[in-house]
């Protein structure tokens, strides 16, 4: 391990919560990439800097179904550090919870709920319209209400919403 103040298990967490914060940002994080292979990822790299010693016997061998690590130093790990990542996968999962949840309310017609993101989004009418590439008269009736978008246009409302916002945004057609 680094010589730090830290103990010797607080720099891994550091690294797990750092990577897990950057692919969650860039929406890349998933359950499977949180609970098996960022895991992998941070120790392996701790083996490869020193920061936790390898037995000087330990090669290069499949410890998982096509998937080389150091067996011994895995199992020493293990022994040690069991569930170093717990409170981190568990912190990060309920992230991922969160903007899986869908964020418009049910009893809104389609027209306020088009209304409220593109507000959030501080988008005009017309640059809406250009970012989902629909004709400005279309957007400007969807947003009053006049006329409902077809199914097309309102998954391209609720990709672009979901994308502005790094949120899932579920747009309900309600009337």
């Amino acid at each position: 391990m680094p010589t730090t103040e830290l103990g010797p298990e607080e720099p891994l967490q550091i690294a797990f919560s750092g990577i897990a914060r950057i692919l969650f940002a860039a929406r890349l994080l998933t359950s499977e990439i949180l609970e098996k292979q960022l895991r992998l990822f941070v120790v392996e790299a701790a083996f490869a800097g020193d920061w936790i010693p390898a037995p000087r016997d330990s090669k290069r061998a499949e410890i998982f179904s096509g998937y080389l690590g150091h067996r011994k130093a895995w199992q020493q790990f293990n022994e040690r550090y069991g569930g170093i990542f717990l409170a981190e996968i568990a912190e990060w999962q309920s992230a991922l919870l969160e903007v899986s949840i869908p964020v418009v309310a049910t009893a809104d017609s389609v027209g306020s709920q088009l209304n409220r993101l593109k507000d959030e989004c501080h988008l005009t009418a017309e640059e809406l319209a250009e970012k989902i590439d629909i004709d400005p008269r279309s957007v400007q009736r969807h947003l009053a209400g006049t006329s409902v978008p077809h199914a097309r246009h309102l998954r391209a409302y609720e990709k672009e919403f979901s994308k502005l916002l790094n949120r899932k945004v579920v747009v309900n057609k309600t009337s």
